[in-house]
């Protein structure tokens, strides 16, 4: 027994630098907590070594009062030597619990320190995108109160018909309440009054710059001869083409092609009050009518392709749609062919090139992107140039801006450019 509890301060000595050691290299709070726990167990199995002890010393001096021998001697020596022991262990549990106290102090002001430097740069970094934010806000506020001055200033001047402000009051509240966070697009189905009935969509972002396209530069206008003009709009997305169509020709039959199921959904959905002088189909446009994968970008329902044009465009949800080709639809005459296809464009009208001479106006949007090179607009233009076309070409509005200032650091970037055409054959 004796010598079992002189191994104890040794033990003891070992598992207090053990710990001590231990807590130096943590990082952790977690892991101060467990040093902790370790200690209470240490404590509570010394906290009875005493009262064995001290239990032990009178059970020999029991047996010496009881039997007195020649050894009397040496169990009163034992009895000092555990005395002695019991007042080192009693120094050493509280040397022990000192010190692990002060390393744990110690790790807990550094840990508390770490965390409030922490907390300093995310309210720093808070403050500064807070900041942007607003700026942005601001700007995009401005630039809606810009556009809907414009077109008010051009109605009144009787420059253009059209839907003016009085018939939006409700579009620039929801583009700003949903750039605040004011409102989510996800609680109920999104609409806003729009040219006297309801116009239903997904994302503000798409019908924002589809609004600006066609209702305010009005970038598919023509001067149609034809009563009931024949118009084929391909990626016809929600249906504001097909709505302006109809507002300036009453009586135009219209073919619109929307592969993305969700867009075509809301483009039925918009469209329903114009009756049979509307065919929709849930169609690719393409130069073989064969199946694709759709690839979609989250938060921009406009850019939905079957090409891959750049990293934030994917195939996520395994959504494979239907195609259908151009030339089986111009059989007859169009008046106008809107061909806003998302990088299908050179192979669609390379296909259908022995058609072109049926069509009187065309709208082309331009695309590139990682699969898609610049080199492909040689090949449309040589096919414009074959069916007798003549066209101008130029960057789509907003890379347009874009391109206002230093516009050689813009070179390596995405561009999108639009092509008007007229058929001088017609």
């Amino acid at each position: 027994m004796s010598d079992g509890i002189a191994d104890i301060p040794i033990q003891l000595e070992q598992t207090r630098k053990s710990m001590a050691d231990s807590l130096s290299s943590s990082d952790h709070v977690a892991e101060l907590k467990h040093k902790i726990d370790d200690l209470q167990a240490i404590r509570q199995d010394f906290e009875g070594l005493p009262n064995l002890v001290e239990r032990s010393i009178d059970k020999a001096l029991d047996v010496m009062n009881a039997e007195p021998t020649a050894s009397a001697e040496d169990l009163k020596s034992t009895v000092q030597t555990l005395s002695a022991k019991l007042e080192e262990i009693k120094k050493e549990i509280s040397v022990t619990q000192t010190s692990v106290s002060r390393t744990i102090q110690a790790h807990m002001d550094g840990t508390r320190d770490e965390v409030s430097r922490q907390l300093r740069r995310v309210t720093d970094s808070m403050l500064e995108a807070s900041k942007n934010f607003s700026s942005n806000t601001r700007l995009q506020e401005q630039e809606l109160q810009t556009i809907l001055s414009l077109q008010e200033h051009l109605v009144s001047n009787g420059i253009r018909p059209g839907a003016g402000p009085k018939d939006l009051p409700d579009f620039r509240k929801l583009a700003l309440a949903l750039e605040n966070g004011e409102a989510k697009l996800n609680t109920e189905q999104p609409s806003v009054e729009f040219m006297g009935h309801s116009l239903n969509f997904d994302d503000l972002f798409s019908v924002y710059v589809v609004y600006k396209e066609i209702f305010l530069y009005e970038d598919y206008y023509a001067e149609l001869g034809a009563e009931a003009p024949r118009i084929i709009d391909g990626g016809a997305h929600i249906g504001m083409a097909a709505l302006y169509f109809k507002n300036r020709y009453p009586a135009a039959k219209i073919l619109c092609f929307e592969p993305d199921p969700r867009n075509f959904e809301l483009l039925t959905k918009n469209t329903a009050h114009l009756g049979e002088d509307i065919e929709k189909y849930n169609l690719a446009l393409t130069d073989d009518g064969a199946d694709y994968p759709l690839m979609r970008r989250q938060g921009q329902s406009m850019a939905s392709s079957i090409y891959s044009r750049y990293t934030k465009i994917n195939n996520e949800d395994g959504l494979v749609i239907k195609s259908a080709k151009l030339s089986d639809f111009l059989d007859a005459p169009v008046d106008l062919l809107k061909l806003d296809i998302e990088g299908a464009e050179d192979g669609v009208l390379q296909e259908c090139k022995h058609l072109l001479k049926n069509v009187h106006y065309l709208f082309i949007e331009f695309h590139t992107g990682d699969q898609l090179p610049l080199s492909r607009l040689r090949a449309i233009l040589e096919t414009l140039d074959d069916a007798g076309f003549t066209y101008q070409i130029e960057r789509a509005r907003e890379y347009q801006i874009r391109m206002l200032h230093r516009p050689f650091t813009h070179l390596d970037q995405l561009c999108t450019h639009v092509i008007h055409a007229k058929n001088l054959t017609w």
